[in-house]
């Protein structure tokens, strides 16, 4: 996943949504956008989103400790559910794929650096979507403003209503954002861009880029060719695919429960480090059911459908390149950490396909 942000139609598009002051594929399925995109944002290494906080303690550290056990063994459950670093190797080719956190943090240095070398025994490198496919779909928003802002009709204040809007206001205060530039958002867009902690929007804006940018400056550097596994167009298609009315429905039920504010502590960051890749997920759903215990078939279809649109449906598609290039072409293959585990995560499905899957140390041999 990437980090999006809403640009002024009418501006630059290097200016951030906080420094705005002028206020945009058809859709397939009848899918939760707000909530699928809050909940994964929060809870995926980008993504976490999952945008940990700056500083603060561990909500999971405060969990139980029978249900920080339970939360271990059903990752555990999962293949490939630990570990950043891996070797895929088939036909005498070898190539290397790393779990990234799309924030910044000091701590990708170190893995950086480890993975320096492994970038120059490639022979390209393949990210979710490459920085000149990430300009492509901000041009994008910018030709079509219709799909990021409400250009018809009454504006977020009268569409969710004064107590739902109250409580959202707390969290543009929080991030520095203009209300009158908020209501004027289609959810979607809002959703995402409150989901990144107010510390973590400060590094970005500083130029602070997670580790899959890291990755791209490095093959940059040694002139490795760089390449994107999603589609620019088809993924904003998707981000922006819901009507209106779902998305604020889906935003009203959030705020009511509280559901936005998931995700704000150090968990998800500390979890990644500890390499981590599945259990992020379980205690995604543990504190989504938590939070809503009232509509917990409503919170396991989100998450369930989440997890085929952004997880295991792109692996499913990164699939049908990744095997033919891997195949035949030394490569470095840097995504998302949550894509790695599980039996639709990519290691498991390049192993399906004959790949040897084999972890690597991130301290260097």
């Amino acid at each position: 996943m990437i980090w999006i942000y809403p640009h002024c139609p009418s501006r630059p598009i290097d200016v951030a949504v906080s420094n705005c002051q002028s206020h945009s594929r058809p859709r397939t399925t009848e899918r939760p956008i707000v909530m699928r995109y809050l909940l994964f944002l929060m809870f995926l290494f980008a993504a976490a989103p999952l945008q940990a906080a700056c500083d603060g303690p561990s909500a999971f550290d405060a969990l139980p400790s029978e249900t920080q056990q339970q939360l271990h063994l059903k990752a555990a459950q999962a293949p490939f559910h630990s570990g950043l670093l891996w070797k895929i190797q088939r036909n005498n080719v070898i190539s290397y794929v790393v779990g990234t956190m799309h924030l910044p943090d000091p701590r990708h240095q170190h893995t950086l650096q480890r993975v320096k070398p492994l970038i120059a025994a490639s022979s390209q490198v393949f990210l979710e979507l490459t920085k000149e496919d990430e300009d492509t779909l901000q041009r994008e928003m910018i030709r079509d403003p219709g799909r990021v802002w409400i250009t018809e009709g009454p504006s977020l204040i009268d569409r969710l209503g004064e107590e739902h809007w109250a409580k959202l206001v707390t969290r543009l205060d929080a991030h520095g954002m203009p209300p009158f530039l908020a209501a004027k958002m289609q959810p979607w867009m809002l959703g995402l861009t409150l989901s990144v902690s107010p510390c973590a929007l400060r590094d970005l804006k500083a130029g602070k880029v997670g580790l899959d940018r890291q990755v791209e400056q490095e093959a940059a550097q040694t002139q490795r060719p760089l390449h994107s596994l999603d589609d620019p167009i088809a993924l904003l298609n998707t981000l922006s695919s819901d009507p209106l009315a779902k998305q604020v429905d889906d935003m009203k039920w959030s705020l009511s429960l509280d559901l936005m504010e998931v995700g704000a502590d150090q968990s998800v960051a500390t979890m990644y480090f500890d390499q981590e890749t599945r259990l992020p997920w379980e205690y995604a759903i543990h504190r989504a059911l938590s939070l809503a215990p009232e509509t917990p078939e409503r919170v396991r279809q989100t998450l369930s459908e989440l997890e085929r649109a952004l997880i295991t449906g792109r692996n499913q598609n990164w699939l049908d390149r990744l095997v033919p290039e891997l195949s035949k072409t030394p490569s470095f293959v840097a995504v998302g950490a949550l894509h790695l585990p599980g039996d639709a995560g990519i290691l498991a499905l390049l192993s399906a396909r004959g790949f040897t899957v084999t972890p690597m140390d991130l301290v260097a041999d």
